[in-house]
């Protein structure tokens, strides 16, 4: 079977697998029911591709192609389908009966995936990956050689992911080491974003590398954690803080983003007079993040903010050195039950880790509504550096190994079907250079307050409004959170009393 994910997934489409195309050559063309013509092109002697999304075609205008029998029986606007008595082409329809399609109304277009283009623009690679909602792709622009991911989803999720990922990508738009939104578009069947082309996450880099020295897990820890803040300060809340959504850019080995905004939800926004807000918090969420890393609040079904990324933040950071107490248990209640009884003393034990001891601290005392203190966790993190004597651009261990060699070869491959210029940007070299002042005084400002950042503190959420509309506003953000926590005063009232070493 000829690749045709995006196909069967996206599109409610026939797809055309020819076997033999030795009786056509060159270029053919199809009369449509509307009068309009569409291109038929033949490429590699074994697929037949329409360049253009066709409607209502009339199938006996294709005089080589026998039909399957299955088809015959079944009769279209312009009449029986028939036998041709020129050489058949053998041609498969996949998921006719699954559709309920009929040979007079079928959307057309493209076998096999690898050679079809999205907007005559997007060239699919391979696929990277696919969740619940829909599929992401390796893909390269086929007019300027230039590399890319597409996130593609079905209209039939009502672009309920999609639409949020979209929303943070515009959002993170000129943002310096951020993931940025190049394209977006919707064909009849799926809706899709391009976007920046991400390298290996971290869980694969770990892996791969064993024990990562001191140096690159400080450093890290500090790349990661702007990466959060640069989130947090355009009003959206991650909610699955894990090493896996976390990965190297493919073209540069220092910078790191964040990505997979599935889970995110907005938590702050903007009113009429361009000042912020903070949305007032649910009474009770569902469970959203990763149970091996998630903040106590989660447990609690309280509402995420700010400092229940950082939580899942230094828990990630922890265990590049330290292993979690609860790493090998998978039953919620037995999880929290452990991070609640597990001092943080005891949670960082070796020298590196112990440098998140304050921080975490530090997070004990903040509620739904406080702002973390970045530059205070920036800091503490950059003593250590100090103390390590480790420079800012020291190289990092994965500096130099490539961790996909078999997707660079794909590209490749590619290229040269398409004729393509091909651009190498899979290896994990460093395409920069900077002096270790320009790179601290690019840390320094990045993490100093602005007028710009969202504020921190109940004075801050969001007013009722006396209209009946205020239901209808919160009901509007249909993406589900994960936590919550309730302010009494100025101090934190604890929802886990007792010795919840992480308790906010």
């Amino acid at each position: 079977m000829l690749a045709a994910i995006l196909l069967e997934e996206y599109t409610r489409s026939l797809i055309l697998l020819v076997k033999n195309t030795s009786s056509l050559t060159g270029t053919r063309r199809i009369s449509l029911c509307s009068g309009e013509v569409a291109p038929i092109r033949i490429l590699c002697n074994r697929s037949l591709v329409l360049t253009k999304a066709v409607v209502g075609a009339n199938y006996d205008s294709l005089a080589p192609i026998c039909w399957p029998a299955a088809l015959h029986h079944k009769r279209g606007a312009a009449g029986q389908l028939r036998r041709s008595h020129k050489p058949p082409l053998q041609l498969a329809f996949p998921s006719v009966g699954k559709y309920g399609l009929f040979p007079q109304t079928y959307t057309a277009i493209l076998a096999p995936i690898e050679q079809a283009l999205v907007r005559d623009t997007w060239a699919v690679v391979r696929a990277l990956g696919k969740g619940a909602y829909g599929h992401v792709y390796h893909v390269i622009n086929v007019k300027n050689g230039v590399q890319a991911a597409l996130k593609a989803e079905s209209k039939s999720q009502a672009d309920r992911v999609l639409k949020m990922e979209k929303n943070v990508l515009q959002g993170f738009k000129g943002v310096k080491g951020a993931i940025q939104l190049i394209s977006m578009g919707t064909t009849d069947s799926f809706s899709y974003i391009v976007m920046t082309l991400c390298g290996a996450d971290l869980t694969k880099i770990c892996t791969t590398l064993g024990k990562i020295t001191d140096g690159t897990l400080l450093r890290l820890a500090i790349r990661t954690l702007l990466c959060l803040k640069q989130l947090h300060e355009i009003g959206f809340v991650h909610r699955d803080v894990k090493p896996c959504n976390f990965a190297i850019s493919a073209a540069s080995a220092r910078t790191i983003y964040v990505f997979d905004f599935g889970m995110t939800r907005r938590y702050a926004a903007k009113n009429e007079k361009n000042e912020w807000f903070i949305k007032r918090k649910r009474t009770r969420v569902s469970f959203r993040g990763t149970l091996r890393y998630c903040s106590l609040a989660v447990h609690q079904r309280l509402e995420q903010g700010r400092v229940d990324d950082l939580w899942s933040w230094a828990f990630m950071a922890v265990e590049l050195r330290d292993p979690l107490p609860w790493a090998h248990l998978s039953h919620p209640e037995t999880v929290q039950a452990v991070k609640e009884e597990t001092p943080i003393e005891k949670l960082c034990t070796t020298g590196t880790s112990r440098v998140f001891i304050p921080i975490m601290k530090h997070f004990q005392k903040l509620g739904y509504y406080d702002r973390p203190d970045y530059q205070m966790i920036f800091n503490t993190i950059m003593e250590e550096v100090k103390k390590k004597d480790v420079k800012l651009t020291d190289p990092y261990d994965w500096e130099g190994k490539t961790f996909d060699p078999s997707g660079a070869s794909k590209v490749i491959e590619v290229c040269d079907r398409l004729g393509v210029k091909c651009y190498e940007n899979v290896k994990t070299a460093r395409t920069e250079d900077s002096s270790e002042s320009s790179e601290l005084g690019f840390l320094k400002h990045a993490f100093s307050p602005k007028p710009t950042d969202v504020p921190g503190g109940e004075k801050y959420e969001e007013k009722r409004k006396k209209s009946t509309s205020v239901s209808g506003n919160h009901s509007a953000d249909t993406v589900p959170t994960g936590s919550k926590r309730e302010n009494t005063g100025s101090k934190t009232k604890e929802h886990s009393q007792g010795v919840s070493s992480y308790s906010h």
